[in-house]
């Protein structure tokens, strides 16, 4: 995702002076370094802001318009916020004192922490944290207010506007995570901003995550809303933000105006609770991975006539496609990874995708199906009529844990095997030339594959 710098804090005639004082050139490219991208952002200062600044003088700039919200949640519990807080003195505590001080003993556990290192007692006490709260509250709820608020959705729809050659849009909250503390206080106070999460003790990422997921649905139904009142032409649509998995995008208030027609490029990146890659989900996971796969052909049928690159990857369970076949005549990229695959499904697809040029797949399984069933995928790429690059990313997993790896296009499977050993493998372990042959048509099925494909 491409960083998008807000500047909301300084002066517009400072930004405007700096730039005309800059001969023709250095104006351009600093114009559209300060303007490539911008945020909007659910706050009441952002309101004010945007009310007071001439969209006009900057649109010629702007390449790319980002929804986003500040980490704030109104989910969040007394008892998680304390948690935070906790944490993020303990991280700045840490980094302060672990250099200077070679007996310094560092942990993860906040009682142990604080009992070692605070003489038992935090430095804040209940009573300051509980105010601090009701105060991260009332921020919040402001918050949500404003993201249903229909002055916020008409300011956005009018910025919108203004920015008439802007087609690329995204959907992020903003990431909680930092490993440094040069931002946080040597004093403790009860302000929540970025910091670092224990992998498996005190104060894990899915207590932020979790949080943020129901301001991510807001944000998404609120963008969707404004996009739709505003008319725009989208050409790159991204949603990356925190979201519970509920989805149900065709519900939204104005899904149904909303112009994908022209849509070339769309990333569904959701960051949803999940479970590590598995090929049984339990129920509930399976059925927030079937409402994902609802959303994302929810815009694919939109988007069927002018879509060319969809990466479905990361962070939220996938079992994908579903049963429906979406034909996809200009689609030439398709990027999946980190979940499951209905491999009977996907080959069908596949068939809708006369144009397909690139075919990802990382850390990719097959869901309940028996491991052989790897052959519909593989058929798929076989078969295809064009020649396709394949980019295989330890995927297709057999019994003894090992993976594929594989980088080559099909219709050039020679140029391939006439490589060094160290490149055709590049540092990957499993490159067996039996998988391009047998991709390549050039090579039936044989004892190898089959052995590797047995079912676990």
């Amino acid at each position: 995702m491409a960083h998008t710098p807000t500047f909301n804090h300084l002066p517009e005639e400072l930004l405007t002076a700096i730039i005309e004082n800059l001969w023709t050139e250095d104006r351009q490219c600093v114009s559209e370094t300060l303007f490539g991208g911008i945020r909007l952002l659910a706050t009441s200062e952002h309101l004010e802001h945007l009310a007071q600044v001439d969209i006009n003088r900057i649109s010629p700039f702007v390449d790319t318009v980002t929804f986003a919200v500040p980490f704030s949640s109104w989910s969040l519990t007394f008892e998680k916020f304390r948690e935070v807080i906790v944490s993020q003195a303990i991280q700045k505590y840490q980094d302060v004192h672990r250099p200077p001080n070679p007996k310094f003993k560092s942990s993860n556990n906040h009682k142990h922490f604080i009992e070692q290192h605070w003489n038992g007692e935090f430095p804040l006490s209940d009573d300051k944290i509980r105010a601090g709260f009701e105060d991260y509250q009332d921020q919040a709820q402001a918050m949500k207010y404003f993201l249903l608020d229909e002055r916020l959705r008409e300011a956005w729809a009018g910025a919108l506007r203004a920015l008439r050659d802007v087609h690329k849009f995204c959907f992020t909250t903003v990431d909680c995570e930092k490993t440094g503390s040069s931002h946080l206080p040597v004093q403790p106070d009860c302000i929540v901003r970025p910091h670092r999460h224990d992998m498996f003790l005190s104060h894990k990422r899915d207590v932020c995550r979790r949080a943020a997921a129901p301001v991510g649905d807001a944000l998404f139904a609120a963008g969707v809303a404004c996009l739709a009142k505003a008319n725009v032409t989208i050409h790159k649509f991204n949603v990356v933000c925190e979201m519970t998995g509920q989805f149900g995008w065709q519900a939204l208030p104005g899904w149904g105006e909303l112009d994908l027609s022209q849509l070339p490029s769309f990333t569904f990146q959701p960051k949803v609770q999940m479970m590590p890659y598995s090929r049984n989900y339990p129920g509930d996971q399976l059925e927030t991975a079937d409402r994902a796969a609802d959303a994302v052909a929810a815009v694919l049928r939109k988007s069927k006539d002018s879509l060319e690159h969809f990466k479905y990857q990361n962070s939220c369970n996938m079992a994908w496609p579903g049963n429906e076949v979406i034909h996809l005549p200009k689609l030439r990229t398709l990027s999946l990874g980190d979940g499951c695959i209905r491999a009977h499904n996907l080959a069908t697809w596949m068939a809708h995708m006369p144009s397909l040029e690139v075919f990802k797949l990382k850390r990719t399984g097959l869901l309940y199906r028996p491991n052989r069933d790897w052959l519909f995928v593989l058929d798929a790429i076989r078969n295809h009529p064009r020649g396709l690059n394949i980019n295989f990313w330890h995927t297709i997993e057999n019994d003894c844990l090992e993976t594929v790896c594989l980088r080559y296009r099909t219709d050039k499977v020679e140029d391939w095997l006439a490589l060094p050993e160290e490149e055709r493998t590049n540092g990957y372990v499993h490159s067996d030339p039996d998988w391009p042959l047998y991709l390549s048509g050039k090579i039936e099925y044989n004892n190898f594959m089959q052995d590797w494909l047995r079912d676990h």
